[in-house]
């Protein structure tokens, strides 16, 4: 038989799986997970793609940008109907808002205007500017309404056109959307700690948890969230444990790995040594790098409710990198920032991200204030911490700290109202990649108030950094308490200070023993072929099943 009558069939296509979420506005948790999951499952054999309610930030980015230039489609729902549903707002709300208008005009013409008739009260200018404000508020919830509906409709059509293998649902969406995904191929992965947010209707929280009970399978991030998400939500059926994956930019950042990565922090250290020095004593009677032998972890149920009392502790670097939001726990960092000053005279902190504390911490740390005229001249000058652009993250953190080199160390020298008058080693940075900031840091501190399993935390372990992270969520199952780092009560900043004082009284030795646990934990848990390939697994079975329904 000649073989070139039968020519080789064609490659089968890829498996098509489609993450479906919110939005992806913010460089925040679950646009990470997203891009994480794209990338990692593609290298997986599927074929990926990313669609979201919010429309796409117009200043993409660091996670978008990432997308787009390893061709990952992500598109927005809102942005595909916003011409559609604008187009039926004006057509419900013209008639009513102009009968509105005339209505008002025509009673002020005659002088009966009266309150009960216009559901307004003062004088006509209030009124008028109520009438206003009245319009403008039933034209946006005709918009949302409009929005919402046609977005639906227009997930439905695509997937009922497009039959992905396997539909991702990460995180909340909005209640219309949970009847539309075919139950048999389609996934959900919970965001959080599991409860029920307040803001839940009884109504919405019925919906979702009918959405649960009827798709293929459900995804959480802890064994503990697991448990407190099917008494949320009376869920019936198995939960699957998976944890948060990041991928190991510490190791792509040189072609020999872990060596490079270890000597890069060995380099750090002499650096950080030599301007601790220059800072001076950081505890009366004892200079910068003296070490205390102390005891290496602390169980949450034995960390004291006050801080211990130590006379001398080492000069660590210590930050955080998350969004700036209550949900972080950033109120209790800087209480327990101020309560760590007070007793010793200086902190190292970097406040690494952005989001809308932003301000409450730079007028926590000085950087919101205004530099009082020191009396010779100088004018008073506005103090700004923030960098424009991170050339060597180094060089960032050590901004405020040597006074002679950076101006800003004796502008923050007499600011007033601030419990850090002296900017004595606090930072606020941007990011620009997470590896900048956290391959820089000696212990990351990240003492959440509602999380599941934050992806800095696995990017601090990624880096060799242990982590003092609060008993919520998946936390303490990945940071185990004395192993990777120190597991504390949440909303508290004296375990806060606590947990920072054990391990600045270690020795060297002791606290790279936890630098080489984190790193360890992150390699056997939470690598993406790790985490991938579990991922993997679950979308063939759920294909495998789909498959035999459809025989049978």
């Amino acid at each position: 038989m000649n073989p070139m009558n039968n020519p080789p069939s064609p490659p089968s296509p890829s498996p098509t799986v489609w993450y479906i979420a919110a939005g992806y506005k913010l460089p925040a948790g679950i646009e990470a997970y997203l891009l994480h999951y794209a990338t990692e499952l593609r290298h997986q054999g599927f074929d990926p793609r990313i669609i979201v309610f919010e429309p796409l930030p117009k200043v993409p980015h660091r996670f978008l940008v990432a997308l787009r230039e390893r061709g990952i489609p992500i598109e927005s729902l809102y942005e595909k109907v916003a011409s559609r549903a604008r187009l039926l707002t004006l057509s419900t709300f013209l008639p009513w808002a102009g009968k509105r208008i005339i209505d008002y005009w025509l009673l002020v013409i005659r002088g009966k205007k009266s309150k009960e008739a216009v559901g307004c009260s003062g004088s006509d200018e209030s009124g008028k500017t109520n009438n206003q404000q009245l319009i403008t508020d039933n034209y946006t919830s005709l918009l949302t309404y409009w929005r919402k509906r046609l977005a639906v409709q227009e997930l439905k059509r695509m997937l009922e056109r497009e039959k992905p293998d396997i539909i991702h649902v990460k995180g909340r969406l909005i209640t219309e959307a949970w009847s539309v995904f075919p139950p048999e191929c389609t996934i959900y992965q919970h965001a959080l700690m599991g409860t029920r947010d307040p803001s839940w209707e009884d109504y919405e929280a019925e919906a979702f948890s009918r959405f649960l009970n009827r798709i293929a399978r459900v995804l959480v991030q802890g064994k503990g969230i697991a448990e407190t998400f099917a008494l949320s939500f009376n869920i019936k059926r198995s939960i699957d444990v998976v944890y948060t994956m990041a991928p190991d930019e510490i190791r792509g950042q040189g072609t020999v790995g872990r060596e490079q990565w270890t000597v890069g922090r060995e380099q750090w250290a002499v650096g950080r040594e030599q301007r601790a020095e220059g800072r001076g004593q950081w505890a009366e009677g004892s200079g910068a790098g003296v070490e205390r032998r102390g005891p290496s972890s602390s169980a949450v149920s034995s960390l004291p409710t006050a801080s211990c009392q130590l006379s001398t502790v080492r000069s660590l670097r210590f930050g955080i990198l998350c969004r700036f939001t209550e949900q972080k726990g950033i109120t209790y960092i800087l209480e327990a920032l101020e309560l760590f000053k007070e007793k010793y005279g200086a902190i190292d902190f970097t406040f690494a991200g952005q989001g809308p504390m932003e301000e409450e911490i730079r007028e926590a740390v000085g950087g919101g204030q205004r530099a009082v005229d020191s009396g010779q001249g100088a004018k008073e000058k506005s103090i700004e911490q923030k960098p424009t652009k991170i050339t060597e993250v180094g060089n960032c953190f050590s901004a405020g700290c040597e006074a002679e080199t950076n101006p800003l160390r004796a502008s923050c020298a007499s600011v007033q109202n601030s419990f850090l008058k002296d900017c004595a080693g606090v930072h606020i940075v941007p990011v620009t990649t997470a590896v900048d900031i956290l391959k820089n840091l000696d212990v990351f501190v990240h003492p959440g108030l509602d999380d599941a399993m934050p992806v800095s935390i696995v990017e601090a372990l990624m880096c060799g950094v242990p982590c003092i992270v609060s008993d919520v969520g998946a936390s303490p199952e990945l940071v185990r308490d004395g192993v990777e780092g120190m597991v504390i009560k949440p909303a508290s900043a004296e375990q806060i200070l606590v947990a920072m004082e054990r391990f600045a009284q270690m020795t060297e030795s002791e606290l790279e023993q936890f630098k080489q646990r984190a790193r360890q934990r992150y390699e056997e848990s939470c690598r993406p072929e790790v985490v991938g390939t579990q991922v993997a697994a679950i979308y063939r079975g759920v294909m495998g099943d789909v498959k035999s329904f459809i025989r049978d």
